[in-house]
């Protein structure tokens, strides 16, 4: 729940899933919910431009990667979630989540295969961090 997928050529949030169905907030009038197939349902591929729109920022390049981004979240005073995304030139992109709190850290990493689309980084970004990846699109 809560994972942005593309639902009629628009891009919407999922609210809930259910034999085969799932349910989003409707694209064209926001206080009506909309129901559809799971079959009809696309993910968004983790490109530059949807990492930037998600509020990352391009902090590198280099001769193997499109890019390696980087989103903060400060949690509280002495919180934060750093998460670090190098997108490949043959597509495939590692994910690293770096916790701090207080002065304890913790690293964890994902790589290759596993992420491609927004969904799979959302779920994994959870999942890692019990925390949801605050996305406006």
């Amino acid at each position: 729940l809560g994972n942005w997928v593309v639902y009629n050529n628009q891009i919407v949030k999922t609210t809930g899933l259910h034999y085969g169905m799932f349910e989003c907030g409707c694209p064209d009038d926001e206080n009506w919910m909309c129901t559809g197939r799971l079959s009809e349902v696309h993910p968004i591929e983790l490109t530059e431009d949807v990492l930037l729109k998600i509020g990352f920022k391009k902090i590198f390049q280099s001769n193997i990667t499109k890019g390696m981004f980087e989103l903060n979240y400060d949690i509280s005073d002495n919180e934060f979630i750093n998460v670090i995304c190098r997108l490949f030139k043959d597509g495939k992109l590692s994910l690293t989540i770096i916790e701090r709190y207080g002065s304890m850290m913790g690293d964890n990493s994902l790589y290759k295969n596993g992420i491609k689309y927004l969904h799979q980084l959302q779920n994994a970004y959870y999942c890692l961090t019990n925390n949801e990846l605050e996305i406006e699109l």
